[in-house]
């Protein structure tokens, strides 16, 4: 899907001489990547210290993501990254570790587990709405986008983890925005300094370190009481084909793929709802 014309590469911006669109891409991804497809259309190259390939089209997407997955493995630079966050959890899983990962988180995704966690939603939800009322009685401004990630968050630990978070939020919330702009900037930066002593990093693997004193006590305590329906407790009692457990360790990577990944993009999408709203008043 990469060629797209009698074998030949996509067409795209030239970019800077060396670092090619990766300034663009550092500085807005969004908008880079919107300004590009606009210019060249549905499939794009995009040069660099690491060629990248925009498919917008959904004909490229789901060749890319079902048809013939197997022919578009991250590259190890990437892969290695991503890792660093989520170990080897759903996010960051391929192949064979992807099916495997797929079928142990399925059944948390259940008709009737789902339609529990509309219960939850609406219930978490009303609460921070709650909170809300002081600031609209002192006059204080909310940050919207905040507020969507507790919204998110709090949703997550009610439904997918059975969890009440309300306590933790105020510690979750801001290091799961750092780890997710530390993982940003590592994935489009030229050279990886995870590995150097940088303040950067050590904030980076202290919210890490704050995100396993959460969930390891979780595991733990699902191990000694079995049987729940949160996804924590599905992944403890699961078997895989062989019939063996998932370690600690494994049942953390596959948690903190869905929390990391679970309420970014949702309070993404609640944010700019906010925003398309406030430009229509009257709707």
């Amino acid at each position: 899907m990469v060629a797209t014309i009698a074998g030949r590469l996509p067409s795209g911006p030239r970019g800077h001489p060396l670092l090619g669109s990766l300034p663009a891409i550092r500085r807005d991804n969004v908008l880079a990547f919107l300004d590009v497809w606009r210019r060249y259309g549905d499939t794009v190259r995009l040069r660099g210290p690491l060629t990248l390939y925009l498919v917008a089209h959904p004909d490229g997407v789901k060749q890319v993501l079902q048809d013939n997955a197997a022919n578009y493995p991250r590259p190890p630079a990437v892969r290695d990254r991503l890792q660093a966050i989520v170990g080897d959890g759903l996010v960051s899983a391929e192949g064979a570790g992807w099916v495997r990962s797929r079928r142990m988180a399925q059944p948390a995704f259940r008709r009737h587990r789902l339609e529990r966690f509309c219960e939850l939603f609406a219930e978490a939800t009303a609460e921070v709405l709650d909170s809300w009322e002081g600031a609209v009685e002192l006059g204080r401004p909310l940050d919207v986008e905040a507020e969507m990630v507790r919204i998110s968050l709090a949703n997550l630990g009610a439904s997918l983890f059975q969890a009440d978070w309300r306590r933790d939020v105020d510690r979750v919330a801001p290091a799961v925005t750092e780890i997710l702009a530390f993982a940003n900037s590592r994935l489009t930066s030229v050279i990886d300094t995870s590995r150097l002593p940088l303040p950067s990093t050590r904030r980076f693997h202290r919210r890490l370190e704050l995100l396993d004193s959460i969930l390891y006590p979780l595991i733990a305590e699902r191990r000694r009481s079995p049987g729940g329906d949160d996804l924590v407790s599905m992944l403890v009692d699961a078997r895989d084909q062989d019939g063996a457990r998932l370690t600690d360790k494994q049942v953390r990577d596959e948690t903190i793929s869905f929390f990391i990944a679970g309420h970014a993009t949702i309070a993404s999408a609640l944010t700019w709802t906010w925003y398309l709203l406030s430009t229509q008043p009257e709707s």
